[in-house]
């Protein structure tokens, strides 16, 4: 039996996906991000950097001189490892927590490592005075406002976008995305569907695109626009989303847009093979295809035949 027979089938062999990997991603920012997955190698704008590391969280920071992300008091703003003070600055009245994050970003730390923080205000707050930081450095004990307003970040290791850590990824059991995406090099995975999942509407209905250079270096792509069966029992799920032509190497570029405050899994059912394979595959693919169509031609005779000799 040749390789294509073992990897491929041969006719009247079923052509199975076995593979696939998913990804878990949770936008915990109230703006929506357009994720640009693979492009191995691409500039900021094609590939989304992606980090996994320790950060600190701190939730729910009650900040009364902070009113819905300005300042209706003057405050000191500062970062602290242990007893050291590392960042120590005042803001006046009417400054916004963007103004506090340009300000004391990037955050260096004793040892030299540098990080940035991230503020937000937290999510369903109906005071405007709670806040959520996130903070890439590693060893920050204490983040403080002034008055009651501190306290001191939780780490735990998280994937995450580099310049977003509101945004964190979730991937197959010891393997992250980083591992995924590294692992284009020397290897394609042709993606056969693709399966959608979110508890919210508005977020399957975000179309998936995905793009690559040709053998002229002109860009191709698609737009694949998902729908919804109104009579499945949850609503806000699809299953295999068909892909035309879509196939992961260091070329590709995927673009997804995850929704505000929405959390999404992305499930791609994949062969693995080398790049010189894909003409082979399809070759495969199509003959399959064919042999079902006659296969289902001639079972149609053959049962409109019986019923003529019952008749």
């Amino acid at each position: 039996m040749s390789i294509w027979s073992s990897r491929f089938g041969e006719e009247g062999v079923n052509l199975a996906v076995d593979n696939s990997f998913r990804l878990q991603i949770v936008n915990a920012s109230t703006s929506a991000f357009t994720l640009n997955l693979f492009n191995l190698g691409g500039s900021a704008s094609t590939q989304t950097s992606i980090t996994t590391s320790s950060i600190g969280t701190l939730q729910n920071l009650f900040v009364p001189e902070l009113l819905n992300g300005v300042l209706i008091a003057p405050i000191t703003f500062e970062i602290s490892q242990g007893i050291t003070v590392l960042i120590s600055i005042p803001f006046i009245v009417g400054q916004t927590i963007s103004d506090i994050m340009t300000a004391v970003n990037p955050v260096i730390n004793l040892q030299g490592q540098s990080g940035t923080l991230t503020i937000q205000q937290s999510v369903g707050d109906l005071t405007g005075t709670l806040y959520d930081q996130i903070i890439t450095t590693p060893s920050i004990t204490k983040i403080s406002y002034s008055g009651i307003g501190q306290g001191s970040p939780t780490y735990e290791i998280q994937t995450f976008v580099t310049n977003n850590p509101f945004v964190t990824f979730r991937g197959p059991k010891n393997v992250n995305i980083n591992f995924i995406q590294n692992s284009e090099i020397g290897n394609a995975y042709k993606v056969i569907g693709m399966d959608v999942y979110s508890d919210k509407p508005s977020q399957v209905l975000e179309p998936l695109n995905y793009f690559y250079r040709d053998a002229n270096g002109d860009v191709q792509g698609a737009v694949t626009s998902p729908t919804v069966d109104p009579y499945q029992p949850n609503r806000a799920s699809l299953q295999m989303i068909y892909v035309d032509d879509f196939q992961i190497f260091t070329n590709t570029q995927f673009q997804y847009i995850i929704n505000g405050l929405s959390q999404v899994y992305l499930t791609f059912n994949y062969v693995n093979f080398g790049i010189d394979d894909f003409k082979m595959f399809d070759k495969v693919f199509y003959q399959q295809v064919r042999d079902k169509f006659w296969m289902d031609r001639k079972l149609i005779g053959q049962s409109r035949i019986k019923s003529m000799q019952v008749e």
